[in-house]
């Protein structure tokens, strides 16, 4: 029988009521994660992406962009070994097993990865690789408080509200954290609206969700986007 995981829910949770934390309305909107991403890393980065899939963030960004680093995927899709053009490994137990030193990797990637795991196995999961990095832990997941995107996908096991997730960072010792909301069909449509200024309902629908979302304590942007760093000298 696997041994149950041990988590310091208070820890994780102490920031929920805390003044670190602002209320969700007022973490700024990104139109699109890579670029943030990329502008906290260096093009000779070692990144170690999990639930890497084919590699989007690699193949449609940093190559484009001229990155000489390294690019380490984890995957459990049975696939996608003979689709991606980088170094994959099928499981958290190969990649321990292939003998990697600590803090080897200056980033760690989990972008639509952690709402696929239970909440105990995404512990698990950050706990094991939180050794191997020495810089940058990046998260993006589904944002519980719209429901744009939450049930889209029959996959997704758990939603994580972005106070558990800060207080991951912080557990795992990235203590400079960064917090931002965006896509969902509330930027969808105002994207279509900056193509088409004839389609003024777009926007009185996105006004009609806002003021729904806030009078029910919800948001209306449909992705969080977390992003922590150590204090390396």
């Amino acid at each position: 029988m696997k041994k149950k995981e041990n988590i310091p829910w208070g820890e994780i949770m102490k920031y929920r009521n805390n003044n670190e934390l602002k209320s969700i309305y007022e973490y700024p909107v990104f139109i699109h994660e890579y670029p943030i991403i990329y502008s906290e890393m260096k093009n000779d980065y070692k990144i170690l992406d999990v639930g890497c899939g084919e590699g989007k963030f690699y193949n449609e960004w940093l190559l484009p962009n001229g990155f000489n680093g390294i690019y380490i995927g984890i995957d459990i899709d049975p696939t996608l070994p003979s689709i991606v053009n980088f170094p994959l490994y099928s499981s958290i137990k190969e990649f321990k097993k292939a003998g990697f030193n600590i803090r080897s990797f200056d980033m760690l990637l989990m972008l639509n990865f952690p709402e696929h795991l239970g909440f105990e196995e995404f512990y698990s999961t950050v706990k094991i690789l939180n050794p191997y990095i020495d810089s940058d832990f990046v998260i993006m997941t589904p944002n519980p408080r719209c429901f744009d995107y939450m049930f889209d996908d029959p996959q997704h096991k758990t939603f994580f509200a972005y106070e558990p997730l800060y207080g991951i960072m912080k557990l795992f010792d990235f203590p400079n954290i960064n917090i931002w909301r965006g896509k969902g069909l509330y930027q969808i449509r105002e994207e279509q609206f900056k193509k088409n200024n004839n389609l003024t309902h777009l926007m009185e629908m996105n006004e009609f969700q806002r003021r729904i979302c806030i009078a029910m304590g919800l948001d209306w942007y449909g992705n969080l986007l977390v992003l922590g760093e150590r204090n390396n000298e």
